[in-house]
């Protein structure tokens, strides 16, 4: 039997023999036995030889078949395709040939597809790649000689994966978040320039009532300073008629309505001519220093008569005995007729209305109490706007312009003082007046 060895297979060392015979042929003599060939043979080396990856460094560090990497199953020479991670991107290569004649003197070329434009010689049995971007290439690696069989060619397919965020699954999300947020903001800018064409309309539509307002105003007062004339010339006969004594009684008494309905629409233009001052900031404070417990008394005197006829429990408590303050004393007198006249419409046939003047440190409180129908919560934010009138409960009264508690309040407010209202339905209302001691406010 013949047995055919290849020089890997048989092992030579120091000690191994050698002899060449006169026939030409060569006989080697090694540890595993003894091989012959001629020597003119050695001159025309068969080609048939190969080329093959040998070993693969990633990140400067071996990769082994069955390592903790998990690169490779196998050998790298029978591994048809390498996959690596994103951060593996770093890759160093090792080939060999199976043809040992001459092998410092042979020249190789590679080429990376889809990284490298053109082959690459080398005559080192290694080459290296740094910071490959994620995808798909093949390596080809090739022999250049004269004895080179055209396909003498090898090849491995090399796939770096995409880092997570970079994956078809992160863009498809990033798709979705972008597309998300663009609703979001185009939502958001809608609903934005919705809301300022309301404003815009609000605000155009506020500005319309305030000039249709102060159209009415120009017009009432345009007017009430016409009524105003006649009124008084009336007053001025009625008056003179009552103190003649030469009418029966019940003449007198339908002549004292006249007089009395006359001195109402009078102060009621009075009170809508004092408003339009104040709203043009037209009015200002003559203020006197007076004793405001003695000054209070005697309005609240004033309506004394009208408590007799209506049965109404009606008292003045002052805490102090006097109280000087500086504050303008026609100014304040409408205030304080305002607040009682409301006071007296509000309070039915046996009620009870109270004035309380105390003194509370650097400040006076005048306090107007009654045990009326009360004011709403909802509405008493309201009361001191122009021409508001709140619905109440049990009152016989509905006339008015709607802006006497507004002047009241500015006439406060001229004062440097504060105006508050405390009311329950059903258990009455409570005006507090606050004015500041000492002329500093003016």
């Amino acid at each position: 039997m013949r047995y055919i060895y290849t020089f890997y297979e048989l092992g030579f060392n120091q000690g191994s023999s050698i002899f060449q015979a006169g026939s030409g042929k060569v006989f080697l003599g090694g540890i595993d036995g003894l091989i012959s060939f001629d020597e003119e043979k050695l001159k025309g080396l068969s080609k048939n030889y190969r080329i093959y990856f040998d070993k693969l460094y990633v990140n400067n560090k071996p990769v082994l078949p069955g390592d903790e990497n998990h690169i490779l199953q196998h050998i790298l020479a029978k591994t048809p395709s390498v996959r690596l991670k994103s951060s593996q991107n770093n890759i160093t290569i090792h080939f060999s040939s199976s043809n040992y004649s001459h092998d410092n003197d042979r020249v190789y070329e590679y080429k990376l597809h889809n990284y490298d434009k053109e082959w690459i010689q080398t005559t080192s049995h290694s080459f290296t790649y740094t910071n490959l971007n994620p995808g798909k290439y093949t390596l080809q690696l090739r022999e250049v000689s004269g004895t080179r069989e055209p396909d003498l060619q090898i090849s491995l397919d090399l796939e770096i994966h995409s880092p997570f965020y970079a994956t078809s699954v992160a863009y498809i999300f990033y798709t979705i978040l972008i597309s998300s947020l663009f609703y979001i903001f185009v939502s958001f800018q809608n609903k934005q320039a919705h809301l300022k064409a309301s404003l815009e309309y609000e605000r155009k539509q506020k500005l319309q009532i305030e000039e249709l307002n102060q159209i009415k105003l120009n017009f009432f007062t345009n007017i009430s300073h016409e009524f105003r004339t006649p009124l008084t010339l009336i007053i001025g006969q009625v008056e003179y008629l009552l103190q003649s004594n030469k009418f029966s009684p019940a003449i007198y008494n339908r002549l004292l309505r006249i007089y009395k309905n006359t001195w109402h629409m009078r102060d009621l233009i009075t009170e809508l001519l004092d408003f339009r001052k104040q709203e043009l900031r037209y009015m200002q404070l003559k203020v006197e220093y007076r004793d405001v417990v003695a000054y209070t008394k005697e309005i609240f005197m004033s309506f004394y008569e009208y408590v007799l006829t209506r049965h109404i429990t009606y008292k003045y408590e002052p805490l102090e005995d006097k109280i000087e303050l500086w504050f303008d004393l026609v100014q304040l007198r409408k205030v304080f007729f305002n607040l009682l006249s409301n006071a007296f419409k509000y309070t039915g046939d046996g009620g009870s209305i109270t004035v309380i003047v105390r003194k509370n440190m650097q400040a006076v409180e005048i306090i107007f109490k009654d045990d009326g129908p009360g004011i709403h919560k909802d509405q008493i934010k309201k009361i001191f706007d122009r021409f508001y009138q709140a619905d109440t409960l049990n009152s016989e009264f509905t006339t008015g312009t709607g802006i006497g508690l507004a002047v009241t309040k500015g006439i406060v407010e001229l004062h440097k003082g504060t105006i508050e209202v405390n009311s329950d339905p059903g258990r009455g209302t409570e005006f507090t007046i606050t004015l500041l001691l000492g002329k500093k406010s003016f």
